[in-house]
């Protein structure tokens, strides 16, 4: 099936003049909400994302769909196709982390930008190949879970449904696509937010 590449603003939308009226009368967060229903079907996700190799890529993607999506527009999504309640738990983890980005440590800063890349990574690999059992777990003892993850930081990965085993290894145990697919978009967006923060916060010292 041909991908749909959905319009990014009010004015390029092939509507007629009725149904612009129509469009203006609605608020546009509820339009984007109709736009990206698809995304939360596995076979909408995979449409989408399959060719994805990489954070920068996965959001290239989300704004192709959405223009200016943010953790506030992507809230009101879940809000109204009544999601919320499955993502409570993370979003208060990320409201958290949030209200201390402006006197957050740049390591600290940093570091959330990583987990979010981390687990955004996972949960990708789980919904476009889950043929592969590997790629639920996460090596406690390597890669960027070593480098970046600190025991304060452990309850995130527990509220994500990952369980630790016996050989040091996390395990994401959730089977439920579409909570997948919240949770892997939702990371993205954590760590777009965070990469621009973190990129204005440079930039003002420079």
């Amino acid at each position: 099936m041909a991908r749909k590449i959905t319009p990014k603003t009010k004015k390029d939308m092939p509507y007629s003049d009725v149904d612009k009226k129509v469009i203006d009368f609605f608020n546009w967060n509820i339009l984007i909400f109709f736009i990206l229903q698809d995304l939360f079907t596995l076979g909408g996700y995979t449409e989408v994302f399959d060719k994805c190799e990489n954070d920068s890529a996965v959001f290239s993607e989300l704004s192709v769909l959405a223009e200016d999506i943010n953790d506030d527009s992507w809230k009101q999504i879940l809000q109204e196709k009544e999601h919320l309640k499955r993502v409570k738990p993370l979003l208060k983890f990320w409201d958290e982390i949030s209200a201390n980005l402006k006197t957050m440590d740049k390591n600290d800063h940093v570091k959330y930008i990583q987990i979010f890349s981390l687990l955004e990574n996972v949960f990708r690999n789980v919904l476009l190949r889950p043929y592969i059992p590997a790629y639920r777990a996460i090596n406690k003892n390597c890669g960027r879970y070593c480098c970046f993850v600190r025991k304060s930081d452990e309850r995130l990965f527990k509220i994500l449904n990952f369980e630790d085993n016996s050989n040091n290894l996390l395990i994401y145990t959730e089977t439920d696509s579409l909570q997948t697919i919240i949770y892997a978009i939702s990371c993205n967006i954590f760590w777009h937010v965070l990469s621009m923060k973190l990129k204005e916060r440079y930039l003002k010292n420079t």
